[in-house]
């Protein structure tokens, strides 16, 4: 699609507009248990109802460049996303405390890395197995930061 300022920006995820959504909300609150069939026929009638919403939809995401079966998208949208979408909202997670690796672990895991990318057959997986049964204070709770740890610095030396 062509903005303003005449730049190519293309559309990965053409959004129906607020009207339609709205619409599609109320229809697929009404029809959530439905099964397929029924789903379909009320969708059917819904649609011969509310025939000019739908065709000046269609007209925008025509202009917009949308390629494909618009009115597909739109039953789709209804049927898969809309009618199982919940009416509360998740509270968001909290974020959990970041802990530092102290700098002498660091070097260890480095030389411990190079050591072990000498062997053409060598794994980060099966690298960080070896590390983790070499170290003498560990504890199961810290075994999924080390071993996240472990593979990054692998992909940091890597990438150099």
């Amino acid at each position: 699609m062509e903005n303003k300022a005449n730049n190519n920006i293309r559309i990965f995820r053409y959004k129906l507009s607020e009207e339609i959504a709205n619409e599609i909300d109320t229809f697929s609150k009404i029809h959530k248990q439905d099964d397929r069939k029924t789903f379909k026929e009320a969708w059917k009638t819904w649609t011969e109802a509310n025939e000019e919403l739908l065709s000046i939809e269609v007209r925008r995401l025509t202009e917009s460049k949308y390629e494909g079966d618009i009115l597909q998208k739109i039953f789709t949208s209804a049927r898969y996303y809309y009618r199982k979408k919940g009416t509360v909202k998740k509270a968001p997670k909290e974020r959990q405390t970041y802990t530092k690796v102290s700098r002498d672990i660091l070097q260890q895991m480095d030389a411990h890395i190079e050591e072990g990318m000498k062997s053409p057959d060598y794994k980060p997986s099966v690298g960080f197995v070896d590390y983790w049964n070499k170290l003498e204070n560990k504890t199961k709770e810290e075994e999924g930061k080390m071993k996240k740890t472990y593979k990054n610095r692998y992909y940091m030396m890597v990438a150099k």
